[in-house]
């Protein structure tokens, strides 16, 4: 049985020149203890990674706070 590609290579190349107009990577290395905590918690409020990683940014920035401060 055959699959078929849904995409055509010029929509494949049209979809990657939007991203990489549109979006930025940001890459860390992050502990597996750190990874799992926050991957838990994001399928608990059903939301990606990226989407809860950057609003959590946008309020420490927001509010003017420090995540490292004690």
């Amino acid at each position: 049985m055959k699959t078929e590609n849904k995409n055509s290579p010029a929509k494949i190349a049209a979809n990657n020149r939007y991203t990489a107009k549109t979006y930025k990577q940001l890459k860390c290395d992050i502990k597996p203890e750190d990874y799992n905590l926050i991957d838990s918690y994001v399928k608990e409020l059903g939301t990606s990674k990226a989407k809860f990683i950057v609003a959590s940014c946008k309020y420490f920035i927001e509010n003017k706070k420090n995540p490292l401060d004690k």
